[in-house]
């Protein structure tokens, strides 16, 4: 009987009638990166945010006004005995510009804290593209594990349905019982609801797949393993120590939070400023005269009592700077736990392979030997059927752990920070969240062009649909 090569489950044949181009998995992180709206969202926000830096930078700026105001009145009186009135018309405008020159060390406080938490949220963003990356590497793998899963089930199933037809032929001969017969017959009825079960979950993974990637998957061709994984578990955890990039969001919001107390500190110390009025007023009507003033005021405001509230923000702050320390401690505990259990995981995926291979090796021998067994009467069709079923057991546990293996793989350049498009050297040009940060940093009027596009919504993004699959013909 025809067996089906050992390396099948490895190679990860794509469903015989589907004719597609091959996707590969540089081709999905593209499509991933370029289509997410996931990570359109988070550059979005990353674009609020650097708007903070804008904001804190404007205290060193004055703040100007002109207030224009016109005001009538009519004025009742008596001259000589008989009533009279009079109206007037007054027209004012008055131009003032208000320079702050200390705020407490306040300005360079609130800087800090906007660069700080400007950092932060660029590290969240690339967070954000890693996890979309994975999320791509995984969807990827696990459509590729699904779709050779279904090919080695096909297979089974038109395996067992000769072998089926051969012990029909043998029971009509006499050679075996109903008994032998039945049990092909069920064999192959669980070889046909696994086929079921296995085109079904390629379905899913589509689906999954076209959710992350942005577009419906062809053909798929399993990677190999990346080459810059770190050499050893120590070097996993030092990188994952130094580079997580949750661990460095967290450090910068630390750091955020640390300005934030000698920012409110700043409420208890002096302000000075300098305020400069010009004004110019009309009188028009029963006399006419107009007045111009010019001022130039220079005040100090020394804060002696604030009822107790900047006092409260002041412990505040404190409480929370303290509690992003501890934050990050935190952060940089879970990398490391992360590394080690990926770095396991991937480990146990090496080892399972190989001992899957062995596996699919003896199988091959065993069911080869029973077969040959069989033929002369000393072995019965439950004992060939049961080979069969090794097999096909033995050549899907490799094609899953093979997917484990790349899966944690990619894991682990996660979990120390470099599943970044630029790690991965995609071919595109990637975002960078400091070319707005450098446009809107010192700009002192309007709006921009971004920031109308993101209030529209205004992105580009290609939405699929999945038409799902046929029954196939029992």
């Amino acid at each position: 009987m025809r067996r089906v090569p050992a390396v099948l489950a490895a190679a990860g044949l794509a469903m015989g009638a589907i004719a597609a181009r091959a996707d590969t998995l540089e081709e999905a992180m593209v499509s991933a990166y370029l289509t997410s709206p996931q990570l359109e969202a988070r550059r979005a926000q990353s674009r609020g945010s650097n708007e903070a830096i804008s904001q804190a930078l404007a205290n060193w700026r004055p703040s100007i006004n002109l207030v224009g105001q016109e005001t009538h009145e009519r004025v009742e009186g008596s001259s000589s005995g008989r009533p009279s009135a009079q109206y007037y018309a007054i027209h004012a405008a008055r131009f003032t510009l208000l320079q702050p020159l200390y705020r407490g060390g306040r300005t360079v406080a609130q800087t800090e804290q906007a660069e700080a938490q400007i950092r932060a949220d660029w590290k969240k963003l690339a967070l954000v593209e890693q996890t979309v990356l994975l999320a791509t590497a995984t969807a990827y793998l696990n459509l590729w594990r699904d779709e050779a899963i279904l090919t080695l089930t096909r297979y089974n199933e038109w395996v067992l349905q000769r072998q089926l037809q051969a012990t029909r032929e043998r029971f009509v001969v006499g050679e075996i019982t109903r008994t032998d017969v039945a049990q092909a017959e069920a064999r192959l009825a669980s070889a046909i609801a696994r086929r079921e079960q296995s085109a079904g979950a390629v379905e899913t993974a589509r689906a999954v797949y076209a959710k992350v990637v942005g577009k419906m998957p062809g053909a798929m061709v399993l990677p190999v393993l990346v080459p810059d994984l770190p050499a050893t578990r120590d070097e996993a955890i030092a990188l994952a120590r130094r580079n997580n990039l949750q661990v460095l969001a967290t450090a910068y919001l630390a750091d955020a939070r640390a300005a934030g107390i000698r920012l409110a500190r700043g409420e208890m110390w002096p302000t000075l400023s300098l305020q400069a009025k010009l004004g110019r007023t009309w009188q028009i009507g029963a006399s006419e005269a107009h007045t111009e003033t010019a001022e130039l005021v220079l005040s100090l405001s020394f804060p002696l009592y604030q009822q107790g509230v900047v006092d409260s923000q002041l412990r505040s702050a404190k409480h929370t700077a303290g509690q992003y320390v501890y934050e990050a401690e935190n952060a940089r505990r879970q990398a490391i736990a992360l590394a080690v259990q990926r770095w396991e995981t991937l480990e146990t995926a090496k080892a399972q392979i190989r001992a899957n291979k062995a596996r699919i090796v003896a199988a091959e021998v065993a069911l080869a030997g029973v077969e040959q067994e069989a033929q002369v009467g000393s072995r019965t069709v439950l004992d060939v059927l049961n080979a069969e079923q090794e097999r096909l057991d033995a050549q899907i546990a490799l094609a899953r752990v093979e997917r484990d293996e790349r899966v944690a793989a990619f894991q682990i350049l996660a979990a120390v920070g470099r599943m970044t498009v630029q790690d991965r050297d995609l071919p595109l040009s990637a975002y960078d969240p400091k070319v707005h940060y450098h446009n809107i940093r010192d700009e002192w009027f309007g709006t921009s062009a971004a920031a109308e596009a993101d209030a529209r919504g205004d992105q580009p993004l290609t939405i699929v649909t999945n038409p799902g699959r046929k029954r196939e013909e029992e």
